[in-house]
């Protein structure tokens, strides 16, 4: 028997996977556990309209992202810092505080997770970050360190 399963199955699939698995095996413990439905010709065929679904919408949104990364990757982004003495800051220029430059510069939603920053921004200058946009998409970014005004 055929079924579509609804969740991840441990030895059997994953979710939105069609399997073939035993009659007893589907109507004694998969459909009451509502962990799959029998794969009837409509369920098969709403899983592939929602697939195909969800393929348009990533590559929408993939193209939406490496357009938003040659944007990012043609500007610098300007961060203030507090410095003492030989330029050196005070601590260092985190993956947050460039995450919150790029949302404020460019109505972003990004993450500071999202943010790789190779080695530690402790000086003033301009230095090179990655910020992974979506899936696959992955741009350099120029941050710039200046002296905040405020010292």
């Amino acid at each position: 028997m055929k079924v579509l399963l609804l969740k991840d199955i441990k030895g059997l699939g994953k979710a939105n996977e069609i399997k073939e698995v035993s009659e007893g095996y589907a109507r004694n413990m998969l459909i009451p556990s509502k962990s799959a439905l029998i794969a009837t010709d409509a369920v098969i065929k709403q899983v592939k309209e929602k697939e195909a679904s969800m393929k348009a919408k990533d590559a929408k949104n993939k193209a939406e992202a490496e357009v938003l990364a040659k944007t990012i990757s043609a500007n610098k982004i300007i961060i203030p810092a507090k410095t003492g003495q030989n330029t050196k800051l005070f601590g260092a220029v985190t993956s947050h505080e460039i995450a919150d430059a790029l949302n404020k510069q460019y109505n972003l939603n990004i993450d500071k997770k999202n943010i790789h920053i190779k080695e530690p921004i402790k000086s003033l200058g301009t230095f090179t970050v990655e910020v992974r946009l979506y899936t696959g998409v992955v741009t350099p970014v120029d941050i710039e360190v200046i002296p905040n005004d405020a010292n």
